[in-house]
Formats: structure tokens, C-alpha cells, sequence
């Protein structure tokens, strides 16, 4: 009896450690993909803010080619 338990809790202890290995391996995959989508995200954010930052500054260059025109 005491042979087949031990070499079930052999086993169990095989199991667990696969086990472990593919959850640390899924766990890096996740980490991953999630590290690359906050990426993407970033760069769509960087993308709005250089338009926006380009859009306010044609702006206010338009304002200042106005007020210029109106001293000439």
C-alpha cells in the first residue's frame, strides 16, 4: 500500500510542478500581451495629443496671422 502511495504522491507532485510550469508559462504569455496592448494604447494616446497639440497651434498660429494682417 505504502508503494502506491508513494508513487501516487510521486506523481501528484509531478502533476503540480507541470502544473505550475504552464501557469507560469501562461502568466508570462498574459503579461505580455497585456504589456503590448498598454503599448498600442499609448500610442494611440500619443497620436491624439500630437493632432490635438498640432490642431491648437495652427490655431493660434491663424489667430496671429489675423491679428497681423489687421496691423498692416
Amino acid at each position: 500500500m505504502s508503494d502506491t502511495l508513494g508513487g501516487w504522491l510521486g506523481i501528484d507532485k509531478a502533476a503540480k510542478k507541470a502544473a505550475e510550469q504552464v501557469i507560469s508559462k501562461m502568466g508570462n504569455d498574459l503579461k505580455l500581451e497585456a504589456r503590448k496592448a498598454a503599448q498600442d494604447e499609448v500610442k494611440k494616446i500619443e497620436g491624439k495629443m500630437l493632432t490635438l497639440a498640432e490642431e491648437k497651434a495652427n490655431k493660434i498660429a491663424n489667430q496671429i496671422e489675423k491679428k497681423n494682417i489687421g496691423f498692416n
